[in-house]
């Protein structure tokens, strides 16, 4: 029974191997894993989240025929995972194999879940030489995670931001597939708020977070002996400074000195055409990691804290709060998706191909279907983060002239008019007379738009919504209110903590639960634009 399973697998993964397949068959995987997730969530419910990140991708390795099975081992005290992938071994000889593979960490073989916010799972499967076969090799190749198999297991077994990183001592990952991964972060990763102990970890540190925590993802090409291999303009933007991050301590001398050295508070990335602004007071702190109790206290220097935890290494600005600071991070965020908007909407125009070509059977076109709305979300989410970025750079520049609030509601009202009727829903505008107010009616209306397109997203059809706008202490408070009988939320947790940052740069207050309305309409959301 089990030569026979064996067999099955090796004939499925030879067939997955098998460059000239195309894309239905990928897709066919695809819902192969996606079936899996349910299983999944079981077998994961009772451990800590980086231990679910790791065991959902060694799933997920083992389901592209990377590997044809996993283990994984975790540690309370480091709060790391272990993780061991095999290939081509007999089934009674792969309990024994890994956990000796596990409990002697032979090098190259287990894994470490390293979590932040943000885990970086590595994994080095070529040291050994049972798993350095050419198979598994060409394997890895030619199904690492790109195209619509990223998008909805990733989304479906809610592995925020996480990325695997093929220690082989070349670049397995082209820049476009890095660039392809960070996009599929992005409706994924800042949903945190859903991990209690994530909150309660980074309270304080919350409202920063939001427009750049979609990059809070470090993507290093490591050789046999650790050192960093390549480093590339992709890969920096990925990077975020702001929120802390673990680092293995071979890549210090790499990567720290091209951060660290300032020059008239300034400092220029040589491996990167992103200009990286920071000031000469500006040190790196260890976050308060609540979780983990068996780190001892930081030494301090003025460079950076290291925790003597077996060589990784925290960094943190104390510098966040600042403008400055803030400008610099959303200088790596527009790198960020200068590199990742034609990938993206490369992927979606090719789903679009598999699913005119009728080749799929309803299962498999549920699944794509599923995909392709995963897709344009993520599209969306880049445009939000665009916004963003174009505010916090001062791209947009604060102007003051009279405004007409009628013509600004109006204005937004038409942007997503289209949006609107493709849901069926209906749109009206209302504003009270409140006097004239002067502001920046770009500024005002992008805003608008953007929290807006989120209400319609997450609205049902047949809704009614009504946009209206009032003075309030000589600021402008828009309300975006929906049929009392069929209720709206904006509920997407990226969504909302975009948000949430965007106002808190502008100065400005939002609020996503507002006092229910005892008419006919009821608040979906409400916010306060400064003027």
């Amino acid at each position: 029974m089990k030569d026979t399973k064996a067999r099955r697998n090796r004939k499925y993964t030879d067939k997955l191997s098998d460059g000239k397949k195309s894309s239905v068959a990928k897709i066919a995987r695809d819902s192969l894993a996606v079936e899996t997730l349910g299983e999944l969530a079981v077998y994961s419910a009772a451990l800590p989240y980086q231990s679910f990140v790791a065991v959902t991708l060694a799933k997920i390795m083992t389901l592209m025929g990377a590997a044809t099975g996993s283990v994984f081992k975790y540690d309370p005290q480091s709060g790391s995972t272990s993780i061991v992938l095999w290939h081509g071994m007999e089934s009674e000889d792969v309990e024994s194999f890994a956990r000796q593979s596990v409990s002697e960490n032979v090098p190259g073989l287990a894994a470490n879940c390293i979590t932040q916010r943000s885990p970086i799972l590595i994994t080095q499967p070529l040291a050994d030489s049972r798993l350095a076969t050419p198979y598994f090799r060409k394997t890895i190749e030619k199904y690492r995670l790109t195209s619509a198999i990223a998008l909805p297991i990733i989304k479906e077994s809610r592995v925020f931001g996480a990325m695997v990183l093929f220690t082989s001592g070349e670049d397995i990952f082209s820049e476009d597939d890095v660039a392809f991964l960070m996009a599929v972060s992005l409706p994924v990763v800042s949903a945190f708020e859903a991990h209690e102990h994530v909150t309660e970890i980074n309270h304080e540190r919350a409202k920063l977070w939001g427009i750049l925590e979609s990059l809070s993802i470090g993507i290093l090409f490591l050789d046999q002996n650790g050192n960093v291999t390549n480093f590339n303009r992709t890969a920096l933007a990925l990077v975020s400074m702001e929120q802390g991050m673990l680092i293995d301590k071979s890549v210090e001398q790499t990567i720290f000195p091209h951060l660290l050295n300032a020059k008239n508070g300034s400092a220029y990335l040589r491996f990167a055409d992103v200009p990286y602004d920071v000031t000469e007071e500006v040190t790196y702190i260890a976050p308060n990691y609540k979780s983990i109790t068996a780190h001892p206290p930081a030494r301090w220097n003025a460079k950076f804290a290291r925790i003597e935890d077996g060589g990784s290494v925290f960094i943190f600005s104390d510098a966040c709060t600042e403008r400055k600071f803030f400008a610099s991070q959303a200088a790596l965020a527009e790198a960020a998706v200068k590199y990742v908007r034609q990938p993206v909407r490369n992927m979606m125009e090719s789903m679009s191909v598999v699913a005119v070509a009728g080749e799929l059977n309803s299962r498999q076109n549920e699944h794509l279907i599923k995909a392709q709305k995963l897709a344009e979300k993520m599209w969306h989410n880049l445009r939000l983060v665009e916004k963003s970025v174009e505010y916090a750079t001062g791209r947009i520049k604060p102007a003051r002239e009279a405004l007409n609030i009628s013509d600004i509601l109006n204005k937004a009202h038409t942007r997503r008019a289209d949006e609107a009727d493709a849901k069926g829903l209906s749109i009206e505008t209302t504003s009270a007379d409140g006097g004239v107010l002067y502001g920046d009616s770009v500024m005002i209306t992008e805003t608008i738009d953007v929290v807006l397109s989120e209400v319609i997203d997450s609205t049902r059809a047949g809704t009614s919504l009504r946009l209206t706008a009032e003075t309030v202490g000589g600021n402008l408070k828009v309300e975006v209110l929906s049929d009392n009988s069929m209720p709206a939320k904006i509920s997407n947790p990226l969504a909302m903590q975009y948000l949430r940052s965007f106002f808190d740069y502008i100065k400005g207050d939002i609020d996503f639960n507002p006092q229910a309305d005892t008419g006919r309409m009821k608040p979906v959301v409400s916010f306060v634009i400064p003027m």
